[in-house]
């Protein structure tokens, strides 16, 4: 049976996830809504903080917080794990329902992939996490699932020369942040930032920082000597083409 993805929230009027987080677990029991039957073992879950009734709290951390794996079936119990003390109601810990181990693989104090992000995500826009916002489990679909790994995979990690080099040529075009983040494995926000730093005319008004990679690019097509808006159209299109489709078999 093959492996689904899911987003298990919390929100900070019932569970303490700033403690939660400094606490660093390995594990935690989440609560296993009616859709509990189609969770297994091995199955990835983005553990998400959700908006509490004080938006100040929420401020910066409502999102993607961490990931892990769930690590065995649900059962109806109460929960003795480690997240157990970090209920705001001892009762809810307490409470004899349904409720699945997680295995914590990553925690962060901020979110990684914040909700203003995933909301106007060009693939994830329109999931029930970010519409709906009420409930605990949530699954993704497979374009999800990929989208949302991708995201979190490239969170950390400094855009590519060609990252880069669509950037300018979002820039130059005028196609906006929301179209990048389309071909990127980024979010809108970051891709919003890109075409900035990338923006010609920001480079003149603001002097983006000489010897910077993204101020080489600009020179390499835009300055003086630069080979031309057209060589960064063509450059981009073959840096970004789109795969061939395969031959049909016959």
């Amino acid at each position: 049976m093959p492996h689904r993805d899911w987003i298990f929230q919390a929100i900070p009027d019932e569970f303490d996830f700033e403690g939660f987080i400094a606490a660093r677990p390995e594990g935690a029991l989440w609560r296993a809504s009616r859709q509990a039957l189609a969770m297994s073992p091995g199955d990835r879950v983005y553990l998400w903080h959700g908006k509490g009734s004080d938006r100040r709290k929420s401020a910066g951390r409502a999102g993607i917080v961490g990931r892990g794996l769930i690590a065995g079936p649900v059962e109806h119990r109460a929960d003795d794990s480690p997240a157990a003390r970090f209920w705001t109601d001892p009762g809810q810990a307490a409470g004899v329902v349904d409720r699945i181990p997680i295995r914590i693989e990553s925690l962060s104090a901020r979110a990684v992939i914040d909700y203003d992000d995933l909301f106007a995500d060009p693939v994830f826009g329109g999931h029930a996490i970010v519409t709906a916002r009420t409930g605990t489990n949530f699954s993704l679909d497979e374009p999800r699932a990929e989208r949302l790994a991708a995201l979190w995979d490239h969170a950390a990690i400094p855009l590519s020369d060609d990252e880069r080099l669509a950037a300018l040529h979002a820039a130059v075009e005028g196609l906006g942040a929301a179209w990048l983040s389309a071909r990127l494995p980024r979010t809108v926000s970051r891709c919003r930032r890109a075409t900035s730093d990338a923006d010609p005319a920001n480079a003149l008004r603001y002097g983006v920082a000489a010897g910077s990679a993204e101020r080489a690019l600009w020179e390499r097509y835009l300055g003086t000597a630069g080979a031309g808006r057209a060589a960064l159209k063509d450059d981009f299109a073959r840096a970004w083409a789109e795969p061939e489709a395969a031959p049909p078999r016959p």
